[in-house]
């Protein structure tokens, strides 16, 4: 009899432990998401923060810098990169490097193209060394090369940080002075 009356109050005991347990976890799911979510919160202000030191640095170099899709699509680009090239920043974003009017010359004056120069030639060095340096002059058609601007670039291509492909980084280095031609 003793052993019936066990069973009989055993199925309320099993009742009041298996609440207890539900109710401790889900006490420590919470606990964890609250956690989670502090943490989220935490990447994104550290991301904010990183952007904002990544966008002053770049206002207060007098290096150019342009960042460019694989396809020579402009992400990017900081004011001297604007100035060196003679472009607009703020119309120039998501715009073919084709398409801004950007005339390059070598040494001699001939011309180049500035997809294959900004590009494509950081692509075939992959994510190796940086392409470059490559002395080259940004003119304008039918100008004299000793009236270009002359600047050192070099060009490397990088994983993009949200894994939105990979990005070609350029610098420029303004090397402009009285040349011989």
């Amino acid at each position: 009899m003793d052993a019936i009356r066990s069973l009989t109050w055993s199925g309320p005991i099993v009742l009041a432990v298996v609440t207890g347990l539900g109710v401790s976890l889900s006490v420590i799911l919470i606990a964890i998401m609250r956690r989670g979510h502090r943490l989220l919160s935490l990447s994104r202000a550290s991301g904010r923060q990183t952007r904002r030191r990544l966008d002053a640095v770049m206002e207060m170099t007098r290096d150019g810098v342009l960042m460019l899709s694989p396809a020579g699509v402009v992400l990017s680009l900081n004011a001297a990169a604007a100035q060196m090239l003679e472009i607009d920043p703020t119309t120039s974003i998501g715009r073919s490097i084709q398409q801004l009017g950007i005339f390059l010359i070598d040494e001699k004056g001939k011309g180049l193209n500035p997809e294959f120069v900004l590009v494509n030639r950081a692509a075939r060095a992959g994510g190796g060394p940086a392409a470059g340096p490559e002395l080259v002059g940004i003119s304008r058609p039918n100008q004299a090369a000793a009236l270009a601007r002359w600047v050192r670039l070099s060009s490397r291509v990088i994983a993009s940080a949200n894994d939105g492909g990979p990005v070609v980084l350029t610098t420029f280095a303004d090397m402009t002075e009285p040349r011989e031609v």
